[in-house]
């Protein structure tokens, strides 16, 4: 080959290779992956209630409500719906589930918690709170005997944050365990 289509071939590879590299940075920037994740309750013996939301998330999820009592738990289904994919939205805002747990008993506390059993995330910020203060993940919380509906409840906020939003995260699972027990557990 003469000099001429040795510089043609070389120009092209160049470019070729300055494309590849540019669609990587693309890539990598505009990802908006989050991952697998799952909300796993563990109850026994309560009588309980579990409601739940997600906002900010690319994908619509909606969380079946997890009814508990001495005669039933939730189906498989039900608790399908608490297994969910999220993806950060391109505009990076943050990802806000809400858990709202009630006793339904007239005669018993119940004691709640929340284990955090997730991988560390680079880039990732995770805080869970109840009300408008941090919640200490695995404290016990005790929701007295209900006096009817919707008066012994406490909601949780887990808001799930990019911290610099120039880059992405990498994928990785999120797993949070909500324990209920009885008093007769706690004791």
């Amino acid at each position: 080959m003469n000099l001429k289509s040795k510089l043609v071939v070389r120009i092209i590879q160049f470019i070729l290779v300055l494309i590849l590299v540019l669609l990587g940075i693309f890539a990598i920037y505009n990802a908006n992956v989050f991952g697998e994740g799952a909300i796993i309750p563990s109850a026994e013996g309560v009588n309980a209630t579990i409601k739940g939301s997600i906002s900010g998330a690319n994908e619509i999820c909606v969380l079946k409500d997890l009814n508990y009592s001495e005669e039933n738990q939730p189906s498989n289904d039900e608790l399908s719906t608490w297994k969910n994919n999220l993806t950060f939205r391109k505009t990076k805002e943050d990802i806000v589930l809400t858990i709202t747990i009630e006793n339904k008993s007239t005669e018993e506390s119940l004691f709640v918690n929340i284990q955090d059993k997730s991988q560390n995330i680079t880039n990732l910020k995770r805080v869970v709170t109840n009300g408008a203060e941090e919640y200490t993940l695995g404290e016990k919380i005790e929701l007295k005997p209900t006096t009817g509906d919707g008066t012994s409840t406490i909601t949780f906020v887990i808001t799930f944050s990019i911290v610099d939003k120039n880059y992405s995260i990498n994928k990785a699972p999120y797993e949070y365990i909500i324990e209920l027990e009885g008093p007769n557990k706690e004791a």
